[in-house]
């Protein structure tokens, strides 16, 4: 199993912050073929051998994702970097 945890801060209202977490959530969803569910400010999201949460506070974005499996440990830098990347568009680099 293989774990990822991206602690990002903010500066944006938490609104316009669950806003842009649901542009990335969005196109998560599309790129990894996520199943993705809302709850209050927590995103959950899974798909076979992946499942995480991304919740979004008045000051930073946090998200946890576990991977299960060989293959899915394989691709956890390419998971992490996607993440990262759509972070950085949308909420600026750090």
């Amino acid at each position: 199993m293989s774990h990822i945890s991206i602690h990002r801060l903010h500066r944006m209202t938490q609104k316009n912050a669950k806003q842009a977490a649901v542009q990335v959530a969005r196109e998560l969803e599309t790129e990894f073929e996520l199943s993705c569910r809302w709850a209050g400010n927590t995103l959950s999201f899974e798909r076979p051998g992946l499942s995480g949460t991304l919740v979004v506070t008045k000051q930073a974005i946090d998200i946890e994702i576990e991977l299960v499996g060989l293959v899915l440990g394989m691709l956890r830098t390419r998971i992490e970097a996607g993440v990262e990347e759509q972070l950085d568009r949308l909420f600026g680099a750090q």
